[in-house]
């Protein structure tokens, strides 16, 4: 009965967790601020017995927690770490030699065909031209100028997915080792799926938006080093025709909205509450022409990224468009 009584005192029962362990409460505090950033930590109000659980990061907006060696849970490592800076190199390196070979394999299409994608494009372009807010305008603008030089490139099969939910790899060293989801895959200008790059280079934080890693000029370095090898070199106008049409890539799947492969007619994106969370994707298009901040969603679990991202509120996604905006208006 003296039990039922007994009053719940949060500090006793952090304190009773750190007796068995040689760790201290304050290396872990300073632990959760390396993680997630911010310069408080706040202990939750109901502690578990094996662990300690703390918000943090900004506006307190992480729970981080930590729990006892003896459960054999793996540590997060920084984004940022050496190691992790060395599996992106290995993975970075290997998708050049992989978007290479593409590259060296173009396909044979008639001039039918490539006039039927030249409309495709034009008419999604114009179509978002229409819909989307006059920020977007000058880039949109600008790759329909580009048309015929993205068209000019090779034709090559393009994975319309392509990105790390798509990508096996080994575990140990972040080598690829095969490439899956092929079902819209699909003959067309190289470069047009290039913009998926963004998504293995930094991260997308559903608050504060794109990120980059602090490797990212150097990944970008050698994404196009070792493609350039790869393929024999390349010359100014071949590499500003592949950025084109890395941009043109960009609204296929988020622009249009509410379209299933199965549904041929788009439905334009609208500067509304139904379109913002598309809208904070197709921000990337603006800061990758500024080369502003870009990145991959954090803290989601990868193979179920897009169906986690349906449930993010429109209040988060407003936030990030927001915060995409200052970076792209202070930093140009």
């Amino acid at each position: 009965m003296a039990s039922e009584n007994q009053e719940y005192v949060v500090d006793d029962e952090i304190t009773a967790f750190f007796s068995k362990t040689s760790v201290h409460r304050e290396a872990c505090d300073v632990l959760a601020k390396e993680l997630v950033g911010g310069d408080q930590v706040i202990p939750v109000a109901v502690q578990g017995v094996c662990s300690y659980t703390v918000y943090a990061g900004q506006d307190l907006g992480y729970v981080v927690q930590l729990c006892l060696k003896s459960l054999e849970l793996k540590t997060y490592r920084s984004e940022n770490s050496p190691e992790n800076m060395g599996w992106r190199k290995n993975l970075i390196r290997d998708v050049a030699r992989f978007f290479a070979l593409a590259w060296k394999a173009p396909q044979e299409v008639d001039q039918a065909y490539r006039d039927c994608m030249a409309e495709m494009f034009e008419k999604e372009l114009q179509i978002l031209l229409v819909s989307l807010p006059d920020r977007f305008h000058p880039i949109i603008r600008a790759t329909l100028a580009s048309l015929p030089s993205i068209l000019s490139l090779p034709m090559v099969l393009v994975h319309k997915d392509f990105g790390d939910w798509n990508i096996m790899m080994e575990e140990e060293s972040c080598h690829p080792v095969g490439v899956i989801d092929w079902a819209e895959a699909e003959i067309a200008p190289f470069g047009t799926n290039l913009h998926s790059l963004q998504d293995l280079m930094s991260k997308l934080h559903l608050k504060n938006g794109w990120i980059r890693y602090d490797d990212y000029n150097d990944l970008t370095r050698l994404f196009w080093e070792t493609f350039g090898d790869e393929v024999g070199g390349l010359g100014e106008n071949t590499t500003k025709a592949i950025k084109a049409a890395r941009a043109i890539g960009l609204p296929w799947p988020w622009g249009p909205t509410s379209r299933p492969a199965s549904m041929p007619k788009p439905v334009p994106i609208k500067d509304d509450d139904g379109g913002s969370l598309n809208k904070g994707n197709l921000e990337v298009i603006h800061i990758l022409q500024l080369g502003k901040k870009l990145a991959y969603a954090e803290n989601l679990v990868t193979p179920l990224r897009h169906f986690c991202m349906c449930f993010v509120t429109l209040a988060n996604a407003g936030t990030a468009i927001k915060r995409l905006e200052h970076i792209a208006l202070s930093l140009s």
